[in-house]
């Protein structure tokens, strides 16, 4: 499909297939845009989509949308630049997903034409993220109506300032978690944990060994709370993003061992280790702009906010 921009002429696509050839271009696409923007434009759910759509569930149907700059030379010859692309998970359903346009091809009507796209292939309300939540993503939702339905806060501490002892609940102990042994237990309190999640709620065991593939993944960093029988209560994984810096990749507790301490202990335990055995000074964090006990979790533990990402959502009308 061509369309006409303000100032430019686009070829848009979809596809429930992304050709294999075309993944380490949108990832080079991606890692240059993040290093304009300062912050990823894709999120971990949707780079899992590119690098391993085998990870996604069968009832599952994902949606890529790319848009191509068209330029003629003066020969009248025509070319195609990839400059934009759009993903959406759970076409029929649930269609959510994030798209970003590359810094130099901005504000020439790229990112509409995403939009629009996705709009048009989605069975159903579609959801889009905006990373930060820039005036260029408010001024793209507005245009096709939509309105901010989900907050995601970034937060972020210093590992100088002090971090408090882990005081585990009796009975129950640390260690690292064992990929292929653990992976069952922790599905099962992964999805019991994040029952309520759109997302980590619903981790399935290709996606989990897809993230096990990851370069930045370490089972050191991983740590799972067992109690004397070895059943797993609670666990504390973590990423190294660079040299100094660290993540709170995911925090969760059973909910039949909730209200012990757990979670604390498990923070405080993850802090000191991004501290004192990878040597990072600084740690962040995804949670939950309205859940109210994690985020005052953090926050007496030396998180403050740091940025937003929005979700923002088609509105309805009650009649």
């Amino acid at each position: 499909m061509e369309t006409e921009g303000r100032h430019q002429r686009y070829a848009v696509a979809a596809t429930t297939s992304l050709p294999a050839d075309d993944r380490e271009t949108l990832l080079e696409m991606a890692r240059q845009t993040e290093a304009y923007d300062g912050k990823p434009p894709l999120n971990d759910e949707a780079l899992q989509a590119v690098q391993h759509p085998e990870s996604l569930s069968p009832s599952q149907s994902p949606l890529h949308v790319t848009v191509h700059r068209v330029v003629v030379d003066e020969s009248g010859e025509q070319t195609l630049d990839w400059v934009g692309y759009a993903f959406l998970r759970d076409l029929h359903s649930d269609p959510t997903g994030s798209l970003f346009v590359i810094p130099d091809a901005r504000r020439a009507g790229a990112g509409r034409r995403l939009l629009a796209a996705c709009i048009e292939a989605a069975e159903s309300s579609v959801r889009i993220w905006a990373p930060g939540n820039s005036v260029a993503a408010q001024t793209l939702a507005a245009s096709a109506h939509l309105v901010p339905v989900r907050e995601l806060l970034i937060m972020s501490r210093s590992l100088a300032a002090p971090i408090l002892d882990p005081e585990l609940p009796a009975g129950i102990s640390l260690r690292r978690f064992r990929p292929g042994e653990d992976d069952d237990q922790w599905l099962e309190v992964n999805a019991r944990a994040f029952a309520d999640h759109p997302e980590q709620g619903r981790v399935t065991h290709d996606a989990l060994r897809a993230t096990m593939t990851e370069p930045w993944f370490d089972a050191a960093d991983f740590l799972v709370a067992v109690d004397e029988a070895g059943r797993l209560l609670g666990f504390h994984w973590m990423k190294q993003h660079s040299d100094t810096t660290g993540e709170v990749y995911v925090l969760g507790v059973d909910p039949a061992a909730s209200r012990r301490g757990l979670g604390k202990a498990l923070l405080r335990a993850g802090l000191i280790h991004l501290r004192d055995d990878l040597g990072l000074a600084e740690v962040i964090l995804y949670v939950e702009g309205d859940n109210d006990p994690a985020v005052g979790l953090y926050v007496l533990n030396g998180f403050d906010v740091m940025n937003r990402d929005v979700l923002y959502g088609q509105q309805h009308h009650e009649e």
